[in-house]
């Protein structure tokens, strides 16, 4: 394909899409977003799970069409399969790149289409151990068929850091077939509050006016050691009472860790808000941002919290070290070390102008290389080169 790359047009192909919005489905919409401001087309094709959501829509500018599946779980994913298919294979005219988000069944579907229609498909592996793409992948029966399928058949791969990269390598992909292009936030959504209005903004959202205010935000799910940091929290009251934990977000987990607080006696100092519409004001509103992730693959609630200039406690796995900087910009303990753990907790609460001081270096440390704009741009020339080379 010798096609002009002015103008291309991108089918950003997802499973789950708004108002199912994950780390893997904000990036989708921001890339979208942006792609379509530098002149580009960017769409987005997904499932629509019974219920009222439309076929067609526009979600900001882009335009999201969902393809039917009848049912929840494994029936819906195979109907999406089938549907996926004959929606690109009809549409071919319409789209010049595939980009599927997640080593799924779908990405498997358009391998196949691109194949058929000489068109370059790109998949992103978004994670890393055991959540991760290939985790995830060898946890069920047909799993390792279909990383052996996009292993054999796929030559464009796209991961967000290099211990995705490395672990991919390491289950047999391609290293020359794999581009690091980090993920990226929306500076400008996420962005300091002053004194002011983080004051504000407490009274608003009707957070403790006083109190330091350490937020998690993302998905209630195994594997983000969300029930070692609601325990932990206990040991963290024992030195100051006043520390606040906020869970911003919904999942499986949300029953249990609520019993949990209850049964260390600490309810009065975790405070779980449930899915909310605007994290943002909630970021800035915090201090701190706390995580106790065993596996990510470039997590968007982190970057999200350090582009609001609050400093972030994070676990010691590659994922996060690649953006955090111990003692720069924040501050990194091993995974499930209490002490350790309690210990920064109480240095930021205890240290005047610490979390200030990390979180100016936080923010700064996202707009350097992780704006929304500066990975579409890395996006644009990666699109570039596969047409050129198709």
């Amino acid at each position: 394909m010798n096609t002009t790359t002015t103008g291309l047009r991108i089918c950003m192909l997802t499973a789950r899409f708004y108002p199912h919005l994950g780390g893997t489905e904000q990036q989708a919409w921001y890339l979208s977003e942006k792609l379509i401001e530098n002149g580009y087309t960017a769409f987005i094709v997904t499932q629509r799970y019974p219920g009222t959501l439309p076929k067609t829509e526009s979600i900001g500018k882009v335009k999201v069409i969902r393809l039917s599946t009848l049912w929840d779980g494994y029936k819906g994913s195979f109907i999406f399969v089938w549907t996926t298919f004959w929606w690109l294979l009809m549409h071919a005219n319409e789209y010049d790149i595939i980009h599927a988000h997640l080593a799924s069944s779908h990405a498997v579907v358009a391998l196949k289409i691109g194949w058929l229609l000489r068109k370059p498909v790109v998949i992103k592996f978004a994670g890393a151990r055991a959540t991760g793409d290939i985790g995830t992948s060898k946890k069920v029966p047909w799993g390792g068929l279909k990383l052996s399928f996009l292993r054999i058949f796929g030559n464009r791969f796209v991961c967000p850091s290099m211990e995705v990269k490395d672990e991919m390598v390491l289950n047999g992909f391609n290293s020359d077939n794999i581009a690091v292009i980090p993920n990226g936030v929306d500076t400008k959504k996420f962005a300091p509050a002053d004194e002011g209005q983080k004051k504000k903004l407490r009274v608003t959202l009707g957070l403790p006016a006083e109190d330091k205010l350490f937020i998690y935000t993302g998905r209630l799910q195994p594997g983000k050691g969300l029930e070692f940091m609601v325990k932990t929290w206990k040991n963290v009251l024992i030195k100051d009472s006043t520390a606040k934990l906020l869970i911003v977000g919904d999942g499986v987990l949300i029953d249990e860790l609520k019993n949990l607080a209850d049964e260390c006696g600490i309810t009065n100092n975790v405070i779980f808000t449930g899915r909310v519409n605007d994290v943002p004001d909630y970021l800035r509103a915090a201090d701190v941002f706390v995580t106790a992730s065993k596996g990510e693959g470039m997590s968007n609630a982190l970057l999200e919290a350090l582009s609001c200039g609050i400093p972030a406690v994070v676990t010691d796995i590659p994922a996060n070290t690649v953006l955090v900087k111990n003692r720069v910009n924040g501050l990194v303990y091993s995974i499930d070390d209490t002490e350790m753990f309690v210990n920064i907790v109480n240095r930021l609460m205890s240290e005047a102008g610490l979390s200030q001081k990390l979180g100016t270096a936080a923010h700064e440390s996202v707009l350097a290389k992780y704006s929304v704009d500066t990975v579409t741009q890395q996006y644009i020339q990666y699109y570039k080169k596969l047409v050129n080379k198709q």
